[in-house]
């Protein structure tokens, strides 16, 4: 399924499971939510009369094609081409074998573009009509979105080990409730069953997610002893599990 590309076309999600900490009885969605919802489904499905056929011959391809739509064709806005040209310099870089964080899913990402434009596109038929051009600020609500699939697709395609103890560490410091924590105390609690080089690897891992920010180091004791434990401020840890996946 990797080699012949189907992988690179989704869109992964990894959200945290709340068995254990579901509401027994919620209340029911908002009939005005359930109502938009639909008629803005309605209304995008029923916009042209697309043929569906697959066109693909008997030769083997590994993706079929479509032809003969009459859908509408959806246009940037010029500030949303701006901003889209450069979205994509960014995330090119990003891609660099030797520095990029995205080199390791680098089939994923290099069709991620594609997928900004339809999400784009889809959030623009959500609340306008086609023939307008899809407007900057769509463009980077689009972008926002494609970030959260991008640190999911990590997390799904790319075997990380200090992905579960990073989860775990983090709802050890949400039922700790304190403002800091050491690696030392990190890895007397959650780490306990790995070493100091394993505490210290969750520590920067979630300070790179923006959970932990890294106090500065106290002057080593005049006297000598054992050197002080690295402290970190802790930012948050009350959000999703998309945070951890990067």
């Amino acid at each position: 399924m990797r080699e012949q590309g189907f992988l690179a076309r989704v869109a992964f999600l990894l959200p945290r499971s709340s068995v254990g900490t579901r509401e027994i009885d919620p209340p029911p969605v908002a009939a005005e939510i359930t109502s938009r919802y639909r008629d803005c489904l309605r209304r995008v499905a029923t916009l042209g009369h697309a043929d569906t056929t697959d066109t693909t011959g008997p030769s083997g391809a590994s993706v079929g094609s479509v032809s003969g739509s009459e859908s509408p064709t959806l246009t940037f806005s010029r500030d949303a081409t701006e901003a889209f040209r450069d979205w994509r310099g960014a995330h090119e870089a990003r891609l660099a074998p030797a520095t990029g964080d995205l080199a390791r899913v680098a089939a994923w990402a290099g069709r991620h573009p594609g997928r900004v434009a339809r999400l784009a596109g889809l959030l623009h038929l959500a609340e306008s009509r086609p023939e307008q051009p899809i407007a900057a600020d769509t463009f980077h609500a689009a972008a926002t979105i494609a970030e959260y699939f991008t640190r999911h697709a990590l997390a799904a395609l790319v075997e990380d080990p200090l992905r579960a103890v990073a989860d775990r560490a983090c709802a050890w410091l949400r039922n700790r409730q304190e403002p800091t924590v050491s690696v030392r105390e990190l890895h007397r609690g959650p780490v306990s069953n790995g070493t100091a080089a394993e505490a210290r690897q969750v520590a920067e891992r979630l300070e790179r997610d923006g959970r932990l920010r890294r106090r500065q180091d106290p002057a080593p004791d005049p006297a000598g002893g054992r050197p002080p434990s690295s402290t970190y401020d802790v930012v948050a840890t009350n959000f999703g599990r998309e945070a951890t996946e990067t």
